[in-house]
């Protein structure tokens, strides 16, 4: 069941016992967040247009960045091109735990906030920092199409990218997608109590199973 945790989004949780191997979500392929969903807002639409240039950047580590735009778009403005499709998303997005609830993401960490935490010019400062940089190049590149995320700030993009490296798994092509409740449960590579898979029949659109 799903549970409510106040300004930090949902967890989930079995209400009842259950066995190894039982299979507790099956989700369609339609039903999956997709670095395609980030390219059909309008922001990936000028993007492809306007800074064909910037595509293979952003498309980095399975098309990462562009699932970080779709769920921007998800959470203030509109995904999918139909009502039922916008609500969805909409409702998925709110699942997540908002920014002030996401601090404890490294990527999130200022130079001031390192260097209280006894970690100023460490190697682990200067990895963030240079992904912090490497991110602020591509907002830049995202704010000046004006497609509506302008509005948000440089903060509310980490944060997205964070959703994104948290929560997604990978489909055979190394291509990452995010997949709605069953993001909720642990899914890490080792030490987990939940696994996953991609259905491999010969279906063009897998059920993805757990």
């Amino acid at each position: 069941m799903l549970f409510s945790i106040e300004q930090a989004g949902l967890g989930l949780s079995l209400s009842g016992p259950t066995f190894a191997s039982s299979l507790l979500l099956q989700l369609p392929w339609s039903r999956l967040l997709k670095p395609s969903h980030g390219k059909s807002t309008a922001t990936g639409l000028a993007l492809q247009q306007s800074a064909p240039s910037k595509i293979k950047c952003l498309e980095v580590k399975g098309g990462h960045l562009f699932l970080a735009i779709a769920i921007l778009h998800a959470s203030t403005t509109s995904l999918g091109n139909s009502k039922e499709e916008e609500a969805y998303w909409s409702a998925y997005a709110s699942t997540l735990p908002r920014l002030e609830a996401s601090r404890h993401f490294p990527l999130l960490w200022s130079e001031a906030e390192l260097s209280d935490l006894g970690c100023g010019g460490t190697l682990l400062s200067l990895k963030i920092k240079r992904k912090q940089d490497e991110l602020s190049c591509h907002w830049e590149c995202i704010c000046s199409l004006n497609t509506g995320l302008e509005a948000l700030s440089f903060e509310d993009f980490l944060w997205s990218v964070c959703m994104v490296e948290s929560r997604a798994m990978y489909n055979a092509d190394g291509e990452e997608f995010i997949a709605p409740v069953a993001d909720l449960a642990n899914h890490i590579d080792r030490g987990s109590e939940a696994e996953w898979e991609l259905n491999p029949n010969p279906n063009p659109n897998p059920s993805p199973k757990w």
